[in-house]
């Protein structure tokens, strides 16, 4: 099956979810044997980096400038000779937005959206609001990784009949010709960008009531970095916590192997800024790390209370995250089989080729 996976987001130019599960659904299709190519945004600086992409099927960019102005212009006048080009039996769109373009644009074929989160909660301004309605009206089939997607699929008028659950899933951890280092006592790890809807400012807080052997390091960046800052020296925990921005995948593993624990107590924030699942989590799952999340949206379905890790029922409390990172720092034994077997979940459903088999099988099913 010749397959087009169209994305806004790629990991070599735009980090986050949309990219990551995008380009583990292309790794995967391409595995299985299928003929797969990515079609995403290119121009500027985005065609250089596409340039050094080191991938076994084609990363196409398409050219534009200001695709923040003009996005749907671009879609329009670069979809059809690529599709001219490459003809394909299947069109999986990563988000939404490039069906502003309109059904023209895509050869009247049928495609298949992902659905992830914010995509579809997050308040958007009244253009875009009607064209996101008008996209959800549209009868295309919608993929989503979480029930909750699913319900909020649902609560805005897409047919369950439309609508087809797919296991998350992550590449395997890298691996290295030298010893992993040891898990260090105390040392919490979190991963995620830098935003108020990721929890990095409460588990900053949550330090102050936990015992002082307690070290966080705090991977990603955004803009909420220096407001992060403030609060460490402002709570007299600065000299426990390292924001390491960016971190190489090399380096960064040797991070997750320190680690005693993962933690990001995600929580909703206003205007539907949701996480909708949060792959960040089975990373945590793949290397055998047991986790601390909050009870929110997509989130909730992330870590499995008690298997994977701990839920936070009120992510926004740093004492309730406290109590919760220390039921696994005062007990690595407990941390260690939950690690254990969220590392063996990980082996049985959230490896690439699962993630593509659903997606074929999908995709084989709904042929026209």
């Amino acid at each position: 099956m010749k397959i087009a996976l169209i994305t806004p987001d790629w990991p070599r130019t735009t980090g986050g979810g949309v990219a990551a599960i995008t380009a583990t659904l292309a790794d995967g299709l391409h595995a299985a044997g299928q003929e797969v190519q990515v079609w995403t945004r290119g121009g500027g600086p985005r065609d250089v980096a596409l340039e050094a992409e080191r991938r076994p099927y084609p990363v196409r960019g398409l050219p534009g400038r200001s695709w923040r102005r003009r996005g749907v212009a671009h879609w329009r006048r670069g979809l059809p000779d690529l599709l001219e080009d490459f003809a394909p039996d299947a069109l999986v769109l990563a988000t939404w937005e490039p069906l502003r373009a309109g059904p023209a644009c895509f050869g009247g074929r049928s495609v298949h959206v992902f659905a992830h989160g914010r995509d579809l909660t997050a308040d958007l301004e009244p253009p875009r609001e009607r064209a996101r309605a008008l996209v959800l009206a549209g009868g295309h089939r919608w993929w989503c990784l979480t029930g909750w997607m699913q319900g909020e699929l649902e609560r805005r008028g897409v047919p369950s009949s439309s609508i087809a659950r797919l296991p998350a899933a992550v590449p395997s951890p890298i691996t290295s010709t030298s010893p992993p280092p040891a898990r260090t006592r105390g040392n919490i790890l979190a991963v995620g960008r830098l935003v108020p809807r990721k929890g990095q400012d409460v588990l900053i807080a949550a330090l102050s009531h936990l015992p002082a052997w307690v070290q966080l390091d705090v991977v990603g960046e955004g803009p909420d970095r220096d407001r992060l800052l403030a609060l460490a020296r402002e709570g007299g925990v600065d000299h426990r916590v390292t924001l390491r921005g960016h971190v190489p995948a090399a380096a960064l593993e040797d991070l997750w192997a320190r680690a005693a624990c993962f933690a990001l107590p995600v929580r909703d924030e206003a205007a539907g800024d949701t996480e909708g699942f949060g792959l960040v989590f089975l990373e945590a799952a793949a290397r055998g790390v047991a986790a601390v999340g909050g009870r929110s949206s997509g989130a909730a379905e992330a870590v499995l209370q008690d298997r994977t890790g701990l839920l936070v029922d009120d992510p926004r409390s740093p004492q309730a995250v406290a109590a919760a990172l220390l039921c696994l720092l005062d007990h690595p034994e407990r941390a260690a089989a939950l690690g254990a077997e969220g590392r063996s979940l990980y082996e049985a459903t959230g490896r690439p080729e699962h993630l593509a088999a659903a997606a074929l099988a999908d995709l084989r099913r709904t042929a026209p």
